[in-house]
């Protein structure tokens, strides 16, 4: 049976979501794909992932050892995650590499990378949305397994998924107070009657907690990482029991997983966002996928499905990769 290490900077959520996601769809067994998350010491912290002459010498993290035995293969993720993953790949281990890896694609054997990056290479394997763990059978399993906290909630439910601060902008009070004014005002003109509401780990506690309180009029249920709490992260129960969708801009994983569900998706202008998050909102309603949040439901009856770890999979199935 295959082994499998998923080297992943530290700490980088999303960027692990995704290496289990294409796990997954490889049909790696979860007991066969050992998480290393990765964190340079100085000096290699401060030099370019190029520059390092021993990356694995550069873990820093003395619980994720990167030592023999060797896996059979690597999907790695992160820039400080690639100089190790490209040095794995010189050892001959077959290797992928999720996101920009900041260094020459020739040093991985496939780049699965977003096409508002622009990477290019006869390796890059280019993708609208990111790739995630969600499948119709974890959808099925969560609804199981929420069933007691979002079903007593009335329909049409609207899940409302928040980033937060990023390192381009600290989001004042007022994008709080905005979203919550927004969605008293969806609920008054009937879009929704109820809300499940998630914070991400960059949502503000304090701002999160004065949208709940002003949105308390909603019937809604709500869950945050920065909080104690005796509930498992009801994301995808949220997920599995959402008529809709509002997300935030800044944040393409909590997008794209939205996107896979067929439901109406609305992105909602929380935060400024680069460029290429630009590229890929636009790209997402030039082909259907999602729409600008507005105080209505578009005039949709069919909405496509974002797969992209399906088709990554095929793909490198066809390439004999596996």
């Amino acid at each position: 049976m295959k082994t499998v290490w998923l080297l992943v900077d530290h700490q980088k959520i999303g960027s692990y979501n995704q290496c289990l996601g294409l796990a997954k769809g490889l049909e790696i067994p979860l007991e066969n794909s050992h998480i290393k998350w990765f964190s340079p010491k100085w000096p290699w912290s401060f030099l370019p992932n190029s520059c390092w002459p021993f990356p694995f010498s550069a873990q820093a993290l003395k619980d994720y050892p990167l030592i023999p035995p060797y896996p059979d293969l690597v999907i790695a993720s992160g820039r400080k995650s690639a100089a190790p993953a490209a040095f794995l790949k010189k050892k001959g281990i077959p290797t992928v590499f999720i996101l920009n890896p900041y260094m020459p694609p020739s040093a991985f054997d496939w780049v699965i990378c977003p096409t508002h990056d622009h990477l290019q290479g006869p390796n890059i394997i280019k993708t609208l949305g990111s790739l995630h763990p969600i499948d119709d059978a974890s959808i099925f399993q969560a609804k199981k397994k929420f069933q007691d906290f979002c079903s007593p909630l009335p329909s049409p439910r609207v899940a409302v998924f928040i980033g937060g601060d990023t390192t381009y902008q600290k989001l004042g009070i007022e994008a709080y107070d905005k979203l919550a004014v927004d969605l008293l005002d969806a609920y008054d003109k009937g879009m929704f009657q109820s809300v499940m509401i998630t914070a991400s780990r960059r949502t503000q506690e304090a701002s999160f907690q004065r949208l709940l309180e002003r949105i308390s009029m909603i019937p809604h249920v709500s869950w945050s990482p920065h909080r104690p709490s005796h509930l498992t992260n009801p994301y995808f129960g949220f997920l599995a029991f959402a008529d809709l969708f509002i997300v935030t801009n800044d944040s393409i994983n909590m997008i794209s997983e939205s996107c896979y569900l067929q439901k109406p998706v609305l992105i909602y202008p929380f935060a400024k966002i680069k460029k290429k998050f630009k590229e890929f909102t636009q790209s997402l309603y030039e082909q259907g996928y999602a729409f600008p949040f507005q105080i209505s439901l578009p005039e949709v009856k069919v909405f496509e499905k974002l797969d992209e770890r399906t088709r990554v999979v095929d793909f490198l199935k066809a390439q004999r990769f596996t």
